[in-house]
Parts: C-alpha cells; structure tokens; sequence
C-alpha cells in the first residue's frame, strides 16, 4: 500500500509541475510510467486519471483516444474506438472505478465504461462553447461539475 501510494504522489507531483508541456518529449508522468512498465506508452499530453486503488492509469494518448494501463497485471489495454476531437485536459474515475469521466478542448465531456481492458464511450455531452478544464464528480459518480476556460462552472 505504501508502495503504491508513493508511486501515485510521485506520479502526480511530477504531473502537476511538468503535466501538459506540450513537447514531443516524454512528460515526467511518461518517464514514470516508461519505468514502471519497462515498455513504450502511448504519446500524451501529461493527462492521466487512476482509480481509488491506483491500480489503474487513464491516459489519453496523441489521438485524444483513451488507454488504460493496469498496474496489477503490467499491461496496457485497447485504446478506445472512439476519443475527442481535440486535446483532452482532465480525466477522472468514479469512486467504483467503473466509469471514466473526460472533457477536453472539443468542449465535450464523455463518460466512459472502462470495467474491461478498453474504455468505451457510453455518453458525450455538447458543453457549448467553452473547452472543459476541470471536473469533479458526485461520490456516487452521478452527477458531475465542470468548469470551463471561460469561467463558468455547470
């Protein structure tokens, strides 16, 4: 359990001094999971969600699609079929761990079922007009706050 809580605040230090550089470079978060994992990982603007376990890792990879990687058992599952047309700047889990929740730059946010290897997108919803920048969900994973560029909050 320590080992996996050190992991996650290293992971998520690194992500909130370094997240989002933009380089072709790998990101700190990416160097991280490159050493975990001892494989290449998909491209990603520094983005990533886990679950309230830490066993699992979201990232959205350089075609805004999403990729979980399963620290459990080491390996990298499908991307998604579907992702969003433009940058994606937050992703988060439901306390269950069942669900993903995303918003980007293409001002949408979608929800993803992710209890297999791949996350599938279940919902997509039109934020009109404002790219997401944050999002907090309900405990039970309901209900969801976003915020937006252009500082609104719905």
């Amino acid at each position: 359990m320590i080992k996996k809580l050190f992991m996650f605040i290293v992971l998520a230090t690194t992500v909130a001094i370094y997240g989002g550089c933009g380089s072709s470079d790998d990101t700190p978060a990416e160097e991280l999971l490159n050493y975990e994992t001892k494989q290449t990982i998909p491209s990603t603007n520094g983005v990533f969600g886990t679950d309230s376990t830490y066993t699992k890792v979201a990232v959205a990879n350089e075609d805004n699609k999403i990729v979980i990687y399963d620290r459990t058992t080491k390996k990298w599952g499908e991307e998604s079929e579907t992702g969003h047309s433009d940058v994606v700047n937050v992703i988060k889990y439901t306390a269950d761990g069942k669900k993903l929740v995303t918003g980007g730059d293409d001002e949408r946010v979608r929800v993803w079922n992710v209890e297999s290897t791949s996350a599938q997108a279940i919902i997509s919803i039109d934020r009109n007009g404002a790219d997401i920048t944050d999002i907090e969900l309900t405990a039970d994973g309901k209900k969801a706050v976003t915020t937006a560029e252009n500082s609104t909050a719905k």
